[in-house]
């Protein structure tokens, strides 16, 4: 089934994709990347621009992260009581880009979770093994990996080590 997903930038510079079922765009949008269903860019979006872009074969699971990422936008300042600062909005349009890259059907969905510092951490949990991804900016972040029951540790850079974080992502459900 195809699905479409509109990208907006508001006023502030926010992005905000939300599931539509038509296609159109009021101008072309040069610059905007497709990448496995996703927009991986937005040079040329202005804050009064509006796109829809066509998505084949969107994965309904990555569309079941999105309405978490809404979630995030939505914390203020302070938002755990001790001074932790608002999601960073570029860190959760990149989120959806990163998972584009890494996430396919074998591999489980990661829990999305706030940093205090304004920044995401994603984090995978199976029986004997834990995964948690650092995304601190866009294109910025680490990795740690633990397999209790083999005593294995792995740690990387989201930017230099992608591969390696495939290959543990795909071991979670070894």
């Amino acid at each position: 089934m195809s699905r479409v997903l509109k990208a907006e930038v508001d006023s502030s510079g926010k992005v905000h994709f939300l599931p539509l079922v038509s296609v159109s765009y009021r101008r072309p949008f040069h610059g905007v990347s497709i990448r496995q269903g996703w927009i991986l860019s937005r040079e040329s979006f202005t804050s009064a621009e509006r796109a829809e872009v066509h998505l084949p074969a969107l994965d309904e699971r990555l569309l079941s992260l999105h309405a978490r990422l809404q979630q995030l936008k939505q914390l203020e300042a302070n938002w755990d009581l001790h001074g932790a600062a608002p999601i960073d909005p570029s860190v959760l349009t990149y989120v959806m880009t990163f998972l584009s890259r890494v996430i396919d059907r074998d591999v489980p969905l990661p829990q999305i979770v706030p940093r205090v510092r304004g920044t995401v951490q994603l984090e995978w949990h199976t029986k004997s093994k834990d995964l948690e991804v650092y995304l601190d900016a866009p294109e910025v972040g680490s990795f740690l990996f633990e397999d209790v029951d083999r005593g294995v540790e792995r740690e990387g850079n989201i930017r230099t080590d992608l591969p390696k974080l495939k290959e543990i992502l795909h071991e979670l459900n070894a």
